[in-house]
């Protein structure tokens, strides 16, 4: 019975995103594009998250910030509701190259503004970043998972560059985002998720005007101990919670 209901909710999911996928891309004929990218985006994510019977309590509201790049831990196929969901409605995504042949969906994406990376080509990598910048304008926030696929553990991995030379590119501040609680719920490849709370905290703002490309390893290195930071506190309400159901 329950993989039955984790089915269901699964294709809950889908048709919640193939209906906003579709709705945007005949819309935007219509009405500018941003407008419905930013009516669509935050009600897409947190509809999804319903349907699969995934509830988020975030601590640090006050650290959000618009525009910033928002950079949070990746171990479930639901970060990819959950970041959006918790960020401006003036947000768009880093992504990889492979959703951009996903009908309708990708349609819509392009349009939002999302900046789709080919991750097997460095350069090309930087120049689609660059490109999207410049198209994208200067009040849009990005939202990039910077270990480039999911973790499996509890420890994070090593962060990818591709996110720090937007940074270092735009002059953006970076917010770093924790997540705790998906292990319940599930990680990896796991497509079949148990429904559930997932703990999010938002960390302070980290400026990057004073950043060089000489110290990128530094910079990414400082940002992976920030994110671990904000896992820590999402882990500590977590507990909290916890105890005080005891």
């Amino acid at each position: 019975m329950k993989i039955i209901l984790k089915i269901i909710r699964l294709l809950l999911a889908i048709l919640t995103s193939f209906f906003f996928a579709v709705f945007a891309t005949f819309t935007m004929f219509f009405i500018r594009k941003q407008k419905i990218w930013e009516y669509c985006f935050s009600k897409w994510a947190n509809i999804s998250l319903r349907a699969l019977g995934i509830q988020i309590e975030i601590s640090g509201k006050e650290n959000l910030h618009s525009p910033a790049i928002y950079i949070m831990n990746h171990k479930s196929v639901a970060d990819i509701f959950i970041l959006p969901a918790i960020s401006p409605s003036k947000s768009t995504i880093l992504a990889k190259k492979e959703i951009e042949y996903i009908p309708f969906l990708s349609s819509a994406m392009k349009k939002g503004g999302c900046i789709f990376i080919d991750r097997s080509n460095k350069e090309k990598a930087i120049e689609s970043m660059r490109k999207g910048l410049e198209d994208l304008g200067k009040d849009y926030s990005i939202l990039v998972f910077p270990e480039g696929t999911r973790s499996e553990t509890e420890e994070i991995l090593p962060f990818k560059k591709g996110p720090f030379h937007i940074a270092l590119h735009s002059k953006l501040p970076i917010i770093p985002v924790g997540s705790y609680g998906l292990h319940k719920i599930g990680v990896g490849k796991n497509i079949l998720l148990n429904p559930g709370k997932v703990f999010v905290h938002i960390g302070e703002k980290i400026e990057t005007k004073n950043w060089c490309i000489e110290n990128i390893n530094n910079h990414i290195k400082e940002m992976e101990e920030s994110v671990k930071k904000s896992i820590a506190q999402s882990k500590s309400v977590n507990d909290l919670r916890q105890t005080n159901t005891k």
